[in-house]
């Protein structure tokens, strides 16, 4: 089990919570996971740097989860799941 004392643990909560068909705690930790830096999270480690882990993560779920982005060996697949709160997204 992963904590929150680092924020690429943020982007795998909100993958499980996806997984689990729980909308509401996915948004919460999609948009947590996405202001992650600009808000400081973490207390002081953003003046640093960004964490491109989480923001490479938190995009890589984003397309597999909400854009339902599937790639497959001779295929493309779509599948969007999109939480109430999202009416739509262009990619």
């Amino acid at each position: 089990m992963t904590s929150h004392g680092l924020t690429l643990s943020i982007a795998a909560h909100f993958y499980i919570c996806s997984l689990l068909n729980d909308d509401d705690k996915t948004m919460n930790l999609f948009l947590t996971a996405m202001e992650s830096d600009s808000h400081d999270i973490q207390r002081g480690a953003a003046q640093e740097c960004m964490h491109t882990g989480v923001m490479g993560a938190t995009i890589n779920v984003f397309l597999r989860v909400f854009a339902g982005l599937d790639v497959l060996e001779d295929r493309i697949c779509l599948n969007p799941h999109l939480p109430k709160d999202l009416k739509s997204i262009k990619i």
